[in-house]
């Protein structure tokens, strides 16, 4: 919905002029069509549009950010996961070869 600075609603009005003739605009419900006018019927879409997108985009992006971060946990937890098989590799070398030393 299409307000006009006094906070009355807009109403789709056609031009009569003859540089936009047939133009439908957004014209004050209150002021009327001269002194009410809003803006371009085909610009507020535009603008719509393009808030829309701006809406989606940003959606888009906090979704990323939360599989972003996801994957940092999951990173996280296989680095912990590294650790401990490392530990896990050197104490059975140890253990290996303490076995040998103990048996000569």
């Amino acid at each position: 919905m299409v307000k006009c600075n006094c906070g009355a609603i807009g109403i789709i009005r056609t031009s009569g002029t003859k540089r936009n003739s047939g133009r439908p605009f957004y014209a004050c419900l209150l002021q009327g069509p001269r002194s009410g006018f809003i803006s371009w019927v085909d610009e507020e879409n535009q603008k719509h549009e393009s808030e829309s997108q701006n809406l989606e985009l940003e959606i888009h992006n906090e979704k990323l950010q939360i599989q972003n971060r996801d994957l940092e946990i999951q990173n996280e937890e296989l680095e912990i996961q590294n650790q401990n098989l490392k530990m896990l590799l050197i104490a059975s070398w140890v253990l290996l070869f303490g076995i040998i030393v103990y048996k000569w």
